[in-house]
């Protein structure tokens, strides 16, 4: 509804814009750049040349998942959060980290010196993808 009454749409990529059209939508449409893939590139590289966490942890030849579990309606309630690890260690292929203290990431639980966003990088760069 919003894009039928906005005179200006700023559009990350080409697929934007071409679903926009679709809807009939062409007027006052412009590519903008997606700013998050923009940061990803620009931090990708700064991540495979600084960040050695495959090696670290023993990823380097095996399969492993990433999770992000960052939504407050998961992460500020003891009961979801324990049901999503629960669910987690059941599984019996994943490994997991916990946190005692509150709402906490990943990048909480295991820095190892850097910043979070390359270790996630890294980590995101050999996962299996679905």
């Amino acid at each position: 509804m919003k894009d039928h009454l906005s005179d200006l749409l700023f559009c990350p990529t080409q697929t934007s814009i071409d679903n926009l059209a679709r809807e009939g939508v062409t007027k006052g449409v412009h590519l903008v750049g997606d700013v998050m893939m923009d940061a990803l590139e620009y931090n990708r590289s700064i991540a495979e040349e600084k960040s050695d966490i495959i090696d670290r942890l023993g990823f380097r030849d095996r399969l492993y998942i990433v999770l992000t579990i960052h939504r407050a309606a998961n992460t500020d309630s003891r009961e979801n959060m324990a049901n999503i690890l629960s669910a987690i260690d059941k599984s019996g292929k994943l490994r997991s980290s916990r946190s005692t203290r509150g709402r906490g990431s990943i990048c909480r639980i295991m820095t190892y010196g850097m910043p979070c966003h390359l270790i996630f990088i890294s980590l995101n760069r050999w996962a299996i993808s679905t």
